[in-house]
């Protein structure tokens, strides 16, 4: 039997306004209160101990979110019905199947969650009124990652970064913080798994030092990285891989911990069946050396056929029962062409046998259909190779393509293609290290040129997987949460309106107030911050900063080159002087140190040439004055790394650049 108390509850709640299906339109906040307005500052956050773990992880957050904004520390409880919820203002969170209160609110028809119900991450934010003992703001979710994705762009809406721990951006005082009432349904993303590849150049270093508990890459770095994309609304993760760092299941709290955040795990194109191959192969026959034993033998498929698939399948054994992706097919240790063919055809041989071999261990290890398991071919070097040559690929494996390393794409779906079962992605550069020429420190790709190029990939079918090679996290901050946004709404930022994501995304983080140089105010700091980054990104465009030293400028050229990045620089030094005291560390992070450091070591590298030029040329008196300069901006150089390195927070980011 209802009871009367439900009855009178349902009866008196009215279907409110339904918003957007874009997280643009996502319930306005507000700090003055308003009639009917949700008050969340003073909320008690509550959720089902019996739903998904990611869902209680993301209503902590937002507690902690909350307080970071007010103060105020939000409450935390759980219950299982609705008989049971705490007086007054409280922020019910849950997902469909998964939470008895939602479930229960369905029921009385209280909330109507037709809309997302089976979707892919998809959500609702409702505001209900509970007579005499307050209103709730529902948040369900379609899946966990639905629920978690509904509270975290709440922590955004309220003026909570989701770079508040990775750039130091520090969110705005508020009194107090008023939702929007309503009704909000988020459909499903257009891109269905969406994340970052760490291509660890520099992070090891700084994460062993930030981890000085375990000396290496483990937990409490990982936390951060998943915490991160929650925040970016993203869900996959290739993870860190280089010999600097440890490799990522050498600590089974990393896969657990990822599960417990939603995340779901993949590995790079050179790392079959979740495995490091430098870490976990490499290394042991390195240690085994060093006992004088055999250890794992070459990793050669011809000739080591059965251990290798031993070590492959003791991981799917292990991590099984987790959501991940399975990379299939077949290279050498630590993106090296694979050891044992000497042909194309022998390479095709080998890699169909590989993976035939990969799907059967899948088969007798995890279950589900095999078709049910998300396995991917990532087309990069010879894989593509062999792709084109003869390959067979089973329909319901995903074809990852490539773009050919400096942000173009190269390959994409043709129509039969683009009818795959497994569909397609792409996995793409926003940092790079290898040959021809690496671009491993600044992160020079324009929004409007990525907007472009996703786009395209997107049209011709790549929408199951977008992953970002994004080195170590920083300092693509910008870039990373444009390609995520994109990812998550592709038609939000396309390719005729992208060139206006950095002022919307300056005004999120650092506001768009006019800011006053003494007697007088100044433009808006959001265009302000536009107008730097678009020369930043035009004239990254004709030379990244890790390219210049070879690209053949002219005299005119080079001169006209270091005014525009002189110019460049002050602007973004003079407009770091106006930043309020709280977000100085974040501008010198998101803005101040790219821009003048671009600035530094393009002059740096062109009067290095045009010197050895002139004293070539007999020009002595250029070229000790270039010369000079150029010691000038070394030593500057380094400084302003140091200054990175050494004096945010006083010294959190230790040891991580290395210009």
């Amino acid at each position: 039997m209802i009871s009367k108390a439900i009855c009178l509850f349902c009866s008196l709640f009215v279907m409110l306004p339904i918003h957007g299906n874009s997280v643009a339109d996502f319930p306005k906040v507000s700090e003055k209160a308003q009639t009917d307005w949700f008050p969340l500052g003073e909320a008690t956050i509550c959720t089902d101990a019996g739903d998904y773990k990611v869902v209680t992880i993301a209503a902590q957050m937002l507690a902690d979110d909350v307080e970071r904004v007010t103060t105020a520390r939000s409450t935390l409880a759980s219950a299982t019905s609705l008989k049971k919820l705490p007086h007054g203002a409280t922020v019910v969170a849950g997902t469909v199947g998964h939470s008895r209160i939602i479930d229960e609110l369905v029921r009385q028809k209280a909330i109507d969650v037709a809309a997302i119900k089976g979707k892919w991450e998809s959500y609702i934010v409702a505001t209900l009124s509970r007579p005499g003992q307050g209103q709730l703001l529902v948040i369900a979710g379609s899946d966990r990652r639905g629920t978690a994705f509904g509270l975290t762009t709440l922590s955004e809406a309220i003026g909570v970064s989701p770079w508040y721990w990775w750039a130091d951006v520090t969110p705005q005082h508020k009194k107090a913080i008023y939702v929007e009432p309503g009704t909000f349904v988020q459909g499903e993303p257009s891109v269905q798994y969406r994340g970052i590849f760490i291509n660890d150049e520099r992070f090891g270093g700084w994460a062993r030092w930030a981890e000085q508990k375990h000396g290496k890459v483990g937990p409490e770095t990982y936390k951060r990285v998943f915490e991160l994309l929650l925040r970016l609304k993203a869900n996959y993760l290739w993870p860190a891989m280089h010999p600097g760092t440890q490799a990522f299941n050498d600590n089974p709290e990393n896969a657990r911990l990822a599960d417990d955040y939603a995340i779901v795990m993949g590995s790079s194109h050179c790392e079959q069946m979740l495995r490091n191959n430098e870490g976990e192969w490499k290394a042991v026959n390195q240690r085994a050396k060093e006992r004088g034993e055999e250890g794992l033998g070459d990793f050669n498929y011809i000739t080591n056929r059965q251990t290798m698939q031993n070590y492959w399948e003791t991981r799917v054994k292990t991590n099984g029962r987790y959501e991940n992706t399975y990379t299939l097919g077949l290279r050498g240790i630590h993106d090296y062409p694979m050891e044992g063919a000497n042909t194309t055809a022998e390479r095709v041989a080998l890699m169909q046998q590989a993976i035939d071999d990969q799907r059967d261990m899948l088969r007798r290890n995890i279950k589900k259909p095999i078709e049910e398991i998300q396995q991917v071919l990532c087309t990069y070097e010879e894989v593509l190779e062999a792709y084109h040559n003869g390959l067979k690929v089973p329909e319901d494996v995903t074809l990852l393509w490539s773009d050919d390393k400096h942000g173009y794409c190269r390959n994409l779906c043709n129509p039969e293609e683009m009818k795959r079962k497994g569909g397609a992605g792409i996995y793409y550069h926003l940092s790079y290290h290898g040959d021809p020429a690496s671009w491993i420190w600044l992160s020079p790709l324009s929004t409007a040129f990525l907007s472009s190029e996703l786009t395209k990939a997107y049209t011709y079918g790549a929408r199951k997987i977008w992953v970002f090679n994004v080195g170590d996290i920083k300092p693509a901050e910008k870039e990373i949460s444009f390609v995520m946004d994109l990812a998550w709404d592709i038609h939000r930022w396309k390719p005729s309106e992208a060139h206006n994501y950095i002022k919307y995304w300056a005004a999120k983080t650092f506001g768009n107030e006019r800011l006053r140089v003494g007697e007088h105010s100044s433009g808006m700091v959001a265009q302000e911050i536009a107008d730097i980054q678009a020369g930043y990104y035009r004239l990254q465009t004709a030379g990244k900063d890790a390219h210049v030293w070879f690209i053949n400028y002219s005299a005119e050229q080079i001169e006209q080159r270091i005014a525009e990045w002189r110019t460049l620089k002050a602007h973004a030094t003079e407009l770091g002087s106006r930043i309020p005291e709280s977000l100085k560390d974040a501008y010198f992070e998101l803005i101040s140190y790219p821009v003048c450091g671009a600035a530094m070591i393009n002059e740096y590298q062109l009067l290095a040439r045009r010197s050895m030029v002139r004293a070539t040329a007999g020009d002595s008196i250029g070229a000790m004055k270039d010369a000079n300069r150029v010691r000038q901006m070394f030593d500057s150089l380094n400084e302003w790394t140091r200054r990175y390195n050494e004096d945010i927070l006083d010294g959190k980011w230790q040891q991580f650049f290395n210009w």
